[in-house]
């Protein structure tokens, strides 16, 4: 009977590749997640082509994962970009500069996406759609797995759309500035990705896309193809490279540029403030810097306005699961009603180097944790004497919160603090970190 079934298996396997002892594109990638969860470190050969814009950029990227380590150059632009748990280095032909300013954050947003992109290509598909080694065929040549996308535009697109808002996500926290994802079409994405059948280990991965973006309602097309190519696993050495201290970045502008920029710099903060802190648009538009029109200035303002007080909302659906819109939007009214009741000051600006500033506050907030702890020691009373119940608790504390930012509100002792601003190519500003004085607002 055993020899009836190994003959059957065997004429069918002459029709059905994958009818027996060929495993599924599941247990494929189960084999792939498993093997790669005993990788430490990689070295990948990349090839990044923008089809579109004739654009190709080649090089090497090495990952320590164990020691957190990135090492990545560009044959292009000769530069080396490095990070570990403690520092971020771009290295030219002419300069090696480590990167202290918040600009580094940016950075790091994309060198930490890469660094999960070469960790596992698997897992990473997968953290978007569970399911998604149902959208791969497999096919065995020799000594290899090849997995082939076979998603179709609208699987691809979602695919895709989860991707960028991850990323845009991280990005606006940031930098300060809402990044939204309008809308993607996908016209083509291609992905092949091959494995070593003995080691489970990916070799290469394949990416081709055509597709369309609209992104804070501005569209772009890309037409790109990718290639990573494993050229190592596990004892892959990174040195760290070494900083020039001695070498300084300076003020290259004259002294009337440096004048007017500190003022434009110290301007966009002031108006940002209006904007977030006092959800003041009017404010906005008439001190933000820049030759945008009114309308564009005013689109700005509300945009700004309407992020600050979005990532209030979405906060403090996290921190009070169950609480229904309508507290959350109340709660939300009375604390930008209670900022309102602070006060600050631009004191000045100083140009830090090329592109950055310092811009310094003075500020008189709200004791948050004093407003916190008097509707804890309410809450307390409350419960003591009966007053309330368990059950009635989350919706008397936010009756109490609303009182207390409705009610009149006392500003702590000024405080001076600095703020870095970052004066864009175009003659923009931003501000990285709004929580540098965001805190400062609002002190818990």
């Amino acid at each position: 009977m055993k020899k009836l079934a190994l003959f059957f298996c065997l004429i069918i396997s002459t029709f059905i590749i994958t009818a027996c002892g060929t495993p599924s594109t599941e247990e494929v990638f189960k084999k792939v997640n498993e093997a790669h969860k005993k990788v430490d470190s990689v070295e990948v050969k990349f090839s990044e082509h923008s089809i579109n814009q004739d654009d190709k950029v080649t090089g090497t990227q090495k990952f320590d994962f164990k020691n957190n380590m990135i090492y990545i150059t560009n044959d292009k632009t000769n530069e080396i970009y490095y990070k570990d748990k403690d520092d971020f280095i771009i290295s030219s032909d002419d300069s090696v500069e480590k990167i202290e300013d918040d600009s580094k954050y940016v950075f790091e947003i994309k060198l930490e996406k890469q660094q999960k992109e070469r960790k596992n290509m698997l897992q990473y598909l997968q953290q978007f759609d569970k399911k998604i080694f149902e959208k791969f065929e497999l096919e065995e040549k020799n000594n290899l797995y090849i997995l082939t996308y076979k998603g179709d535009k609208k699987d691809a697109a979602a695919l895709l759309e989860k991707m960028s808002n991850q990323y845009f996500e991280k990005m606006s926290e940031y930098t300060g500035k809402q990044i939204v994802l309008d809308n993607i079409e996908v016209d083509n994405f291609d992905v092949i990705i091959t494995i070593d059948k003995k080691t489970n280990l990916i070799q290469k991965y394949e990416e081709k896309l055509t597709s369309k973006q609209t992104v804070n309602g501005r569209t772009s097309n890309y037409n790109m193809a990718n290639t990573f190519e494993y050229v190592q696993y596990n004892k892959v050495k990174i040195e760290k490279p070494k900083v020039d201290d001695e070498k300084k970045e300076e003020v290259t502008w004259s002294k009337e540029e440096k004048e007017l920029y500190e003022q434009e710099a110290a301007n966009y903060l002031d108006a940002l403030i209006q904007a977030t802190v006092y959800q003041n648009v009017d404010g906005y538009v008439e001190k933000v810097p820049g030759s945008q029109s009114i309308e564009e200035k005013q689109k700005d303002g509300e945009f700004q306005k309407n992020l600050f007080i979005g990532i209030y909302i979405e906060n403090t659906k996290r921190n009070i699961p169950g609480a229904d819109d309508q507290q959350i939007e109340a709660l939300a009214n009375a604390f930008m009603n209670a900022l309102k009741n602070t006060r600050y000051k631009v004191i000045g600006a100083k140009a830090d180097k090329d592109h950055f500033f310092k811009v310094t506050l003075e500020i008189e907030g709200i004791d948050q944790a004093k407003l916190n702890h008097e509707v804890q020691m309410t809450l307390m009373d409350e419960m003591s004497k009966g007053s309330i119940t368990q059950k009635d608790l989350s919706k008397r504390d936010f009756e109490l919160q609303i009182e207390k930012y409705n009610g009149e509100i006392e500003r702590l002792k000024p405080i001076t603090i600095s703020v870095d601003v970052i004066r864009n190519g175009n003659g923009s500003y931003m501000v990285l970190m709004q929580d540098q004085y965001l805190l400062t607002f609002v002190q818990s």
